[in-house]
């Protein structure tokens, strides 16, 4: 029989191409067994106290020149800790001074009042006026200059507690702080009055006005479509907000909606108020306010925040009055589903961690989260993970490039967390969710039945093995 002897280059090229075979699979990364699993996440009916939102109660001061003026009751400002609430109205009168500039004891009282809130968990809605008996004309000063020159002392007191302030409401003038009923409602007037405010006051600070109409007089826009744009810059329009002191007394809101009819004027604020705040009081126990139409409207103007105690005779009709619509939230007060539901309120939906293949490096850890509240959240909130070597204890963090403020009412939204699995080790792994304020270091409470750690909530584990 002929043997058949293979040729000396076949034999090397069998070789070299066995010598890259081998150094291709010692090359290559191993394969990793994976698996993941959710944590419970149920949504719940919990009324939340997350910053920035929610029912607040009005404390009024008067400022004066008596230095022996106990102006300020620590104890009671202490109290109003450790409930849900988390803003609080200060109300600052300054008609003792209608006729002059404010003294330095009046100062020192006005930063006295700051220095013991500043203290509480509250931020504030803070509103400076000459008026609380509707008599604005008699008790303004005479001159604008007085009033500008207010404005300036204030300023240099209240951006010390920047960080505290969430809105500062009016433009000093009008019956009850509400720029209606003034000496002072010329366009001119009106837009020098903003002008110094918006120079003088920190810029992390809103502004708010009273109606839609002095908004566009203001910023010289018809619409709001511009200011989703401008947010960041923190320019004029884009910090421009409003506040109603009339919400759903009539068809007009107790004349906020002059210019426009009401249709108009609520579909403009659902769109401005995509970008910035808007809240006040309700009024006048009537047909616009039943719990219905309440909820309805408060949620189309992306109302974030009222006064809890009034008007009584609407804020008990929405108490006695049952929610009941087929969702999770039937069977509770009216008051109680809106007190849930004012500013944003944020749900986790689900959690995925996505390894299409096992020899590859990079997994995708998802998270979906909806805003169920009537609005947003206007200050940028910081996404973050944190994996936990169960055995070891040791922690990674990452943080999300985006931020809060694109989970828009009504919507789902998904954030994403690349992870390089060959940074673990073979074991167990818990993944903690952490949504924080980066100014306060606040952890944002969500509307899921799940326990608030110091790294945030457990949402899953993972083993490798």
């Amino acid at each position: 029989m002929k043997k058949f002897m293979t040729s000396l280059p076949f034999r090397l090229s069998c070789l070299i191409i066995t010598v890259i075979l081998i150094c291709a699979i010692l090359s290559s990364p191993l394969s990793l067994s994976l698996t993941y699993t959710p944590a419970n996440s149920l949504e719940n009916r919990d009324i939340l106290a997350n910053p920035y939102c929610g029912f607040y109660r009005i404390n009024g001061y008067t400022l004066t020149d008596d230095a022996n003026s106990s102006i300020i009751n620590s104890a009671s400002v202490a109290a109003d800790t450790g409930n849900h609430r988390r803003l609080v109205q200060l109300q600052i009168n300054l008609r003792n001074f209608k006729d002059s500039a404010l003294t330095s004891t009046a100062l020192k009282q006005l930063d006295d009042i700051l220095a013991a809130w500043a203290q509480t968990d509250k931020h504030f809605i803070l509103r400076f006026l000459y008026d609380w008996d509707g008599n604005a004309e008699e008790t303004e000063p005479e001159n604008l200059d007085i009033i500008t020159k207010h404005m300036e002392q204030t300023a240099s007191v209240y951006n010390k507690y920047a960080d505290r302030i969430y809105i500062l409401q009016g433009l000093y003038i009008g019956n009850y702080g509400e720029m209606h009923h003034s000496s002072y409602q010329s366009t001119g007037e009106i837009i020098r009055l903003t002008q110094t405010l918006f120079g003088i006051t920190n810029p992390s600070i809103f502004l708010a006005v009273r109606t839609p109409a002095y908004w566009r007089t203001i910023t010289g826009f018809r619409e709001p479509s511009d200011v989703s744009t401008d947010t960041n810059s923190r320019s004029l329009a884009s910090r421009i907000s409003l506040f109603n002191d009339g919400l759903l007394a009539s068809e007009s809101d107790a004349g906020t909606y002059a210019e426009l009819d009401r249709e108009t004027e609520l579909s403009f604020q659902n769109r401005l108020c995509q970008y910035v705040p808007n809240g006040g009081e309700v009024i006048i126990a009537n047909s616009y306010n039943d719990l219905s139409n309440a909820v309805h409207d408060l949620r189309t103007m992306h109302i974030s925040y009222l006064n809890e105690a009034y008007d009584l005779d609407v804020l008990n009709k929405w108490k006695n009055t049952m929610y009941s619509e087929n969702d999770l939230f039937y069977g509770l007060s009216g008051y109680d589903y809106i007190a849930a539901h004012l500013g944003y309120r944020y749900v986790l939906r689900s959690t995925e961690l996505k390894f299409n293949d096992s020899y590859e490096k990079t997994a995708t850890y998802s998270l979906s989260v909806e805003n169920t509240g009537f609005s947003n959240c206007y200050y940028p909130f910081e996404l973050s993970i944190t994996i936990m070597n169960k055995a070891t204890r040791e922690r990674i963090t990452l943080i999300n490039e985006k931020n809060s403020t694109f989970f828009r009412c009504g919507t789902t939204n998904t954030i994403s967390f690349p992870l390089n699995m060959r940074d673990f080790e073979p074991g167990d792994y818990n993944i903690y969710f952490l949504t924080s304020d980066p100014t306060s270091k606040e952890a944002i409470q969500y509307a899921n039945n799940m326990t608030l750690t110091s790294d945030g909530y457990y949402v899953g584990s993972f083993t490798i093995e």
